[in-house]
């Protein structure tokens, strides 16, 4: 059969949630609301990742815990083994830049000023 899945996405632009089909014979998604259609495509390579011992999340707009982007997390562990507590980062798909900031555990849009918490379960 063919391969259609219905799936909630969260937008980087506004953290509100959005419906997409994901059409993977097409290798399409289409947003259920507007009906604008865009070519997807597999890319294995962070799947091909090892995974890793910490997960890092951060708390979105309706208060629950949220795992950063796959290409992220490896990102700021290597940054947190670093000596220093603070990091900026451009997160993929977002033209803002941010600050996590280690001490306080906390990241903030360096356009906005916007603060959220974020943290790391070790899964040892």
């Amino acid at each position: 059969g063919a391969q259609r899945v219905v799936v909630n996405v969260t937008s980087f632009k506004t953290d509100a949630g959005q419906n997409y089909v994901l059409d993977f014979c097409n290798m399409q998604q289409m947003n259920c609301t507007t009906s604008y259609k865009r070519e997807i495509r597999r890319d294995v390579t962070a799947d091909a990742a090892p995974p890793l011992k910490h997960v890092y999340y951060f708390v979105n707009d309706t208060g629950k815990r949220q795992p950063y982007d796959a290409q992220l997390q490896h990102a700021i562990h290597t940054a947190r083994l670093s000596n220093r507590n603070v990091h900026e980062f451009y997160f993929p798909g977002r033209p803002e830049k941010y600050r996590l900031d280690f001490a306080s555990m906390t990241q903030t849009n360096l356009q906005t000023g916007e603060k959220r918490c974020f943290m790391c379960n070790d899964r040892t």
